[in-house]
């Protein structure tokens, strides 16, 4: 992508056209799921004509098509086909504040008659841009090096004095010698057409030419024959054809063009259209002219520099070689869509956490967290309702409430993303309890059991209830202050699980004793971990005076 370009050319967009002739296996692409990319369009490319491979596609992206939750450098572009497959693409020109933007993207085939759809992915905060133009032309340079290819140019001067050189991202053809004309172009010839694009943008540092300067294709085996488009001053189209008869001669044929003409030294774009017996020439998107002359291949790029006043420049910042086609196909651009189809998901979270039977017995801190899929738009939003209340929503991805209230709490809960993808609702529990269980049916205090006849006397039937979380674990046991009776039970509790206890003792006591003391000690403990313990006496006195402990 040629940055300069983006801050020094502002053009109206070219209704662009897609042309090719090469024909052979179509490429593989590396496969990608596009992970991180949130937003995608559907170009549709309509083939009237014949099949083609491995063809440049020019897309034109203005006002509404223009991806505007792209990157501001549009960085994060990428282009892929039905499959998933990765497809080459280079960007010639982005400009977000005007909403312009000319990407070319590589397709493997355009089925003949038929309409191909691919995507422009873009919405990746973390995509660096991708585009290599040499990934996707037959020729391309930016020059964004210190010196000229080898591989793809050739210079020819008449002076020494007149030099190329690459600094600043652009080729600098320099006249230090006027009427010593000299020229850059391409180092081998095979580009063969018949059907051929070339784009270039450059400038000049003086309009005041009275020589010439062009931009052409031309045919290195007869004399240059070609097609010249002339730069600056008075632009035109001259096709340099030869004679079948005399291979070594040549003549021009020149349509000029005296309007809508540069008229300062900014870069300007050049787009030469090549097809048999016709050429076209484009200046800064706009149609300018055309020509009906023929020349054979195979073809160079090359610019010629021949300039009255010593010491000017030719600038030239890209050029680019696409292959072309007899009918035309077309772009058409859906609508944007997110490539994000899965809602987020949410995890809910208590603090303390609830104790083995799922109960607290305090305050709980709940916390709601949600997260999106791998490469999703990202949560916008929580939205959760308490036992049945006013729905509350909380921004972002978090959400937190504290529980105080004793009982059953139910809690629904669910994210949406970006996108709009909504979470189907999701409930949880929170139990808290935090009152004691309550113990009844013991005894009063200092029951007295009279007369000590040594019969077995029910004294208490003995229960606990919980009205929260119900009841864990309730026990009665009973100790006595003397040893047991000979060969007989002096306590005996009748009941189990967290049910009632009955309660018999006997009414005995030793003869030269104080007295005997039953101590009935009841623990109830409810589900959420919550323990009471109640305590009462029974006394069998040595007589009916209190007893001695």
């Amino acid at each position: 992508m040629k940055m300069g370009l983006r801050l020094r050319l502002a053009l109206p967009v070219l209704a662009v056209l897609f042309l090719s002739l090469f024909v052979g296996p179509p490429v593989s692409a590396d496969s990608s799921s596009f992970v991180g990319w949130k937003y995608f369009k559907t170009l549709s490319i309509n083939n009237p004509g014949i099949a083609l491979y491995d063809f440049q596609v020019p897309v034109s992206l203005v006002d509404a098509d223009f991806p505007e939750h792209a990157a501001a450098d549009g960085s994060d572009i990428r282009f892929g086909d039905a499959s998933g497959n990765m497809l080459d693409y280079w960007i010639e020109m982005w400009d977000s504040a005007n909403k312009i933007a000319r990407i070319w993207v590589k397709t493997p085939e355009l089925p003949a008659g038929a309409t191909t759809e691919i995507r422009l992915y873009y919405g990746n905060p973390d995509a660096v841009d991708a585009g290599s133009g040499s990934d996707v032309f037959l020729l391309f340079d930016d020059f964004n090096g210190s010196v000229l290819n080898p591989a793809k140019w050739a210079v020819t001067v008449n002076n020494p004095a007149n030099t190329v050189t690459v600094h600043d991202g652009v080729a600098d053809l320099f006249e230090a010698v006027n009427y010593e004309w000299f020229s850059l172009h391409g180092a081998s010839y095979d580009l063969v057409g018949p059907y051929l694009k070339l784009i270039a943008c450059s400038r000049v540092t003086s309009i005041e030419l009275q020589e010439d300067c062009y931009v052409s294709l031309t045919n290195p085996y007869y004399g240059l024959a070609g097609f010249w488009a002339r730069a600056l001053e008075f632009p035109n189209i001259m096709a340099v054809t030869i004679n079948p008869a005399y291979p070594n001669n040549r003549w021009g044929h020149t349509s000029n063009i005296q309007t809508d003409v540069p008229s300062n030294t900014a870069f300007h774009r050049y787009e030469l259209r090549l097809g048999p017996c016709v050429q076209e020439y484009y200046l800064d998107g706009m149609f300018k002219l055309q020509t009906f002359d023929d020349v054979p291949p195979p073809y160079q790029p090359f610019f010629y520099f021949d300039h009255l006043i010593d010491g000017n420049h030719m600038y030239i910042d890209y050029v680019a070689v696409a292959q072309g086609c007899p009918q035309e196909p077309t772009v058409g651009l859906g609508a944007e869509q997110n490539t994000d189809d899965l809602p987020p998901t949410t995890t809910m979270t208590s603090s303390p956490q609830p104790n083995g039977l799922g109960w607290n017995s305090g305050d709980v801190a709940v916390t709601i967290s949600a997260e999106d899929n791998e490469g999703g738009s990202g949560v916008k939003e929580i939205t959760y309702i308490l036992n049945g209340g006013t729905p509350i929503t909380t921004s972002g991805g978090e959400a937190s409430l504290l529980l105080a209230d004793e009982g059953v709490a139910e809690l629904f809960y669910f994210a949406s993303d970006q996108a709009g993808n909504v979470e189907p609702a999701k409930n949880d529990i929170v139990r808290i309890d935090r009152t004691l269980p309550i113990i009844s049916g013991l005894p009063a205090p200092n029951t007295i059991l009279w007369p000590p006849n040594k019969k077995m006397v029910t004294v208490a039937v003995i229960s606990a209830q919980d009205a929260i979380s119900g009841l864990a674990a309730f026990s009665v046991d009973v100790v006595s202050s003397e040893s047991a009776s000979a060969g007989a039970e002096d306590v005996i509790i009748l009941g189990n699980g967290t049910g009632p206890r009955t309660v018999s003792l006997r009414a005995a006591r030793e003869g030269n004793g104080p007295g005997r003391i039953y101590t009935i000690t009841a623990m109830a403990t409810d589900k959420a971990g919550n323990t009471v313990t109640a305590v009462s006496t029974v006394l069998v006195p040595h007589d009916r005076g209190t007893p001695q402990v």
